[in-house]
């Protein structure tokens, strides 16, 4: 009895799409169709950053801090990066100038001094984005880059500290919340 039912199923089943041919070959590759969407997602814009130098300090006393990046069109449309980068960190307590919130936000802005910041697609260029100079830096902790560009979405890098390791968004509130609730920090697989 259960067989005689899947079988029917499967005839009428059949039977639409032979019918119906027309209408299946348009839902997949017509014009609004599941191709096309793949392809809209494939190609949409997006920038990939990696950071070579973190631009925590000077080089030397005088010098300004320099934040150096390689930045890669993933879409198919050229873009190019605005000339502000930004960098956001916590202070932490202990390193605070004057009380106040545990949760003091520091920001700086790194300016690209070329002219040419456009990315054509799939082709890594170097940039560099020079700040000012200031001696806190190094003992920020929770450092968000941001980098945006002409089209798409902000990209954003967040790494611990100067040990710079990469935090996912995930990692990154869920520290950031432990530091803020119980003022500790988790390094090596420990709080501290």
């Amino acid at each position: 009895m259960a067989m005689d039912k899947i079988g029917e199923y499967l005839t009428n089943i059949g039977e639409y799409l032979i019918d119906d041919l027309l209408r299946i070959l348009t839902l997949i590759g017509g014009a609004g169709g599941l191709l096309y969407w793949y392809d809209r997602y494939r190609n949409r814009t997006r920038l990939r950053v990696m950071l070579l130098d973190f631009g925590l300090t000077s080089k030397s006393a005088g010098q300004q801090a320099c934040i150096r990046f390689e930045a890669e069109n993933l879409g198919t449309m050229p873009l190019s990066l605005d000339p502000l980068v930004s960098l956001t960190g916590i202070v932490p307590v202990v390193m605070q100038r004057k009380s106040g919130p545990r949760l003091h936000r520091d920001s700086y802005n790194y300016k690209i001094e070329t002219t040419d910041r456009s990315l054509p697609p799939h082709t890594p260029k170097v940039f560099e984005a020079y700040g000012e100079s200031d001696d806190m830096r190094p003992f920020l902790w929770f450092i968000t880059y941001t980098f945006k560009s002409s089209r798409g979405k902000v990209k954003k890098i967040r790494i611990r500290s100067a040990d710079k390791y990469h935090l996912s968004l995930a990692r990154y509130v869920c520290e950031l919340a432990l530091y803020a609730v119980g003022n500790k920090l988790y390094i090596d697989r420990k709080f501290i």
